[in-house]
């Protein structure tokens, strides 16, 4: 995750903004803090704090990034132990084809499709959005009550790709995932 040029914060904002309003609010929040195109460390915490006093997206998405940075720091050490997602996918996931059979992981890897679902719940209703989440599992080869994070932006990845309001929904439900989950 680069942060040390104004370009690196851009590109931590623009999945969850887009690339022009991330360019945008970027932009503004540098020139009016005095920062030029090379950060430190601290000005670009300050700059994503600045950003994060914002109302709306564009403070949610900053706020999630200093979340990442956060927990960056603090498990740099742990994560040296953890194996790569690549490797853990192949040991704890194994395929399965029961719908009621929890993901091997547990804990804070699994996210319950419920959960998922509730996320577009309030703007698609719990109808569609169960058939929405349910009809990009089944795209993905996915089943059962429960995924890990992983699988479940990818979904959320998958369903924003789609467009249309259920993609503009989607936009919004993976900043609200991955503060509660990232």
């Amino acid at each position: 995750m680069e942060t040390d040029t104004l370009e690196g914060i851009i590109s931590l904002l623009a999945p969850s903004i887009g690339e022009d309003t991330a360019r945008t609010v970027v932009t503004r929040e540098a020139a009016a803090l005095g920062l030029g195109p090379q950060l430190t460390v601290a000005e670009a915490t300050h700059l994503l704090r600045q950003i994060e006093n914002l109302s709306g997206p564009a403070g949610l998405a900053a706020r999630l990034a200093l979340v990442r940075a956060r927990r960056v720091r603090t498990q740099s050490v742990t994560m040296t132990a953890i194996p790569a997602p690549s490797q853990r996918a192949v040991r704890e996931h194994p395929t399965s084809s029961q719908d009621d059979a929890p993901p091997p992981s547990h804990g804070r890897d699994a996210v319950p499709v419920a959960d998922l679902a509730a996320l577009f719940a309030k703007s698609l209703g719990e109808t569609v959005a169960e058939a929405l989440v349910k009809k990009a599992m089944a795209r993905g080869g996915l089943s059962g009550r429960s995924i890990t994070r992983r699988e479940a932006a990818l979904i959320l990845d998958q369903i924003e790709a789609e467009g249309g309001v259920a993609g503009a929904v989607a936009r919004f439900a993976k900043v609200r995932f991955l503060l509660k989950y990232a």
